[in-house]
């Protein structure tokens, strides 16, 4: 089996959600357990579902879950009639989330699959160009042919992900907002993006860079009024770490979108 082979991405706040939090009310911390150990048998299945009529179907689920199966079977119900953390059409259940993280994935997947085979046949192409030119002007061609290369390579590497509806970043981008504002702190600030676009209809080549105007927007604002806000103030201000010369670059070509 593949590192990757059965892989879904998992909220770090999974247990915040209002769902989850009715779960644990009742079950507590081992029903977030069992939801869980349901979620990745779910992962293992070919469609993302299990069956919920085969005769031995609850026995199976109380070994993985390490109960009875009346309990097995209950929580199963629970989950599906009163949480609403499962669907059923009566013969198997799925998680509607997992099914949308698998579809996400996939996508992906596909994606980077036919970059993949685009750059490579470009390559080759350009290979086969290069070949048929002179001597004298091989050096030439092949300097400029790595340049197109290492800009499409570059291109391909950067694969945003989507960490709300309407806001996307780049993995290495999403931990440098974590580096310097916090887990809690970096999603925040998502949300709070991820709400403003979602409202007013708008959209950024970046959503990256326009956190960080927001953020260098918010501190030029306080620095006016920093000796009246006390050591609160003072504390924001030394969060913001400065830009890299090409995120000052980068970030002046933002500017003219930011709605402010």
């Amino acid at each position: 089996m593949s590192k990757e082979a059965y892989y879904f991405s998992h909220d770090a706040n999974a247990r915040q959600d209002p769902k989850i939090s009715a779960l644990m009310s009742v079950y507590g911390a081992e029903g977030y357990g069992w939801y869980w150990i349901l979620v990745e048998m779910l992962r293992e299945q070919s469609d993302y579902a299990l069956d919920k009529q085969g005769k031995y179907t609850f026995n199976a689920l109380a070994m993985q879950m390490h109960c009875t199966r009346d309990a097995a079977e209950k929580f199963v119900h629970d989950c599906i009639e009163e949480f609403e953390l499962f669907d059923t059409d009566g013969v198997k259940f799925w998680s509607n989330s997992l099914l949308r993280r698998m579809a996400m994935r996939e996508e992906i997947s596909q994606k980077r699959k036919k970059a993949a085979e685009k750059r490579w046949s470009k390559q080759e192409k350009d290979t086969n160009v290069m070949q048929m030119h002179s001597t004298s002007n091989a050096d030439g061609m092949q300097g400029k042919e790595k340049k197109v290369k290492e800009k499409k390579e570059k291109e391909i590497k950067v694969n945003k992900n989507k960490y709300a509806d309407y806001v996307s970043m780049a993995q290495e981008e999403y931990e440098k907002l974590v580096e310097q504002f916090g887990e809690t702190g970096a999603n925040e600030r998502i949300v709070n993006l991820n709400l403003y676009k979602g409202s007013k209809g708008v959209s950024y080549k970046n959503d990256y860079l326009t956190i960080l105007a927001w953020e260098r927007k918010n501190s030029k604002e306080q620095k006016k009024s920093i000796f009246n806000q006390g050591e609160e103030s003072k504390k924001r201000q030394e969060v913001i770490k400065p830009l890299t010369t090409e995120e000052q670059e980068r970030m002046s070509l933002w500017e003219e979108e930011l709605p402010f």
